[in-house]
C-alpha cells in the first residue's frame, strides 16, 4: 500500500492541490491519503458518497451564498459543495484501489 498523499488540501483556501505546493507553508497543508485508518466496508464508502453528494446539492439548492465557517474560514454554500463532491470523488477512487 502506498503511503504518500495523493493530494493536499490547503487549510485557509479549501483548495485540492494534486501535488504538494513548494511555495505553501508546509503548516498550511493538509495531506489527503486514499486509504481511510478504519477499514470501511463498500456500503459504507457507497453511503460516505451518497451522503456528500446529497449534501452538495442540498447546499446548492438552499443557499449557495450563505457563508459556513469550518477549518478556521469562512466559506459560501458552493465551495462547501464543491469540497463535498471533491471529496466523495477522493473516496470513490480510493474504492477502486
Amino acid at each position: 500500500m502506498n503511503n504518500e498523499p495523493i493530494r493536499w488540501l490547503h487549510k485557509a483556501t479549501k483548495v485540492i492541490f494534486e501535488h504538494r505546493l513548494l511555495s505553501a507553508n508546509p503548516n498550511d497543508l493538509i495531506p489527503l491519503y486514499t486509504h481511510p485508518a478504519k477499514t470501511l466496508t463498500d456500503e459504507e464508502i457507497e453511503r460516505a458518497i451518497q451522503m456528500l453528494e446529497i449534501s452538495a446539492e442540498y447546499i446548492e439548492q438552499t443557499d449557495p451564498y450563505g457563508l459556513i465557517s469550518y477549518d478556521d474560514a469562512d466559506c459560501d454554500g458552493g465551495c462547501v459543495a464543491e469540497d463535498c463532491r471533491s471529496i466523495a470523488e477522493l473516496l470513490r477512487k480510493a474504492q477502486e484501489k
